[in-house]
């Protein structure tokens, strides 16, 4: 025996169908949602590297040298590690013009409160050829002042420098200091 249907009972189903499509559409919109908004903070965790240190050591270079005509002088900052910490080391310039020779050359590395850490002043080498600058040490660079028994140990060893180059600590800042938290750099070649 077939039991008859009263005419709502159809409108009841296409609601419950229309009920269910509703609920599956708002179930894969919630899905679609998290796992998009899941997938964007990978994506963001990706990105943020070392939100609380500096990414890398003395980030910002500014050069200022008209001798230089295309203006790509290079900065590399090297560190040794003492069993402790790190210690400033070295520091070289690359892609310095010819026109630059015999200019003098000042050197400034910064911490993030803009205060100035370092400064090294000296004469560039009148070498045709040689477009690189280096002072390094095994260790740690030294401060040299104007005065100093450069001949003395421990010495800084250089690359293109003539005559006496003044090594300059500034605000008792040390090698040790000057690695962690350098985060610019200042070329200047007058």
């Amino acid at each position: 025996m077939e039991v008859s249907k009263s005419p709502l009972s159809s409108s009841f189903e296409s609601a419950d169908s229309k009920k269910s499509s509703k609920k599956g559409w708002l179930g894969l919109s919630a899905v679609a949602f998290f796992g998009l908004a899941s997938a964007g903070s990978v994506f963001a965790a990706s990105v943020s590297i070392n939100s609380d240190a500096a990414i890398s050591f003395t980030q910002g270079v500014t050069t200022i040298a008209s001798c230089d005509g295309d203006g790509n002088i290079a900065a590399v900052l090297g560190t040794a590690y003492n069993g402790t910490a790190f210690s400033l080391n070295s520091i070289e310039l690359t892609g310095i013009d010819n026109n630059c020779d015999t200019k003098t050359l000042t050197l400034s590395l910064w911490d993030a409160s803009d205060a100035q850490m370092l400064e090294i002043e000296g004469t560039l080498e009148d070498a045709d050829g040689v477009t690189n600058w280096k002072i390094s040490h095994a260790s740690a660079i030294v401060e040299v002042e104007a005065g100093d028994d450069v001949d003395s140990s421990p010495s800084n060893t250089w690359v293109g420098a003539e005559g006496d180059v003044i090594v300059d600590f500034l605000s008792s800042d040390t090698a040790v200091s000057m690695a962690s938290d350098a985060t610019d750099i200042t070329i200047e070649i007058n």
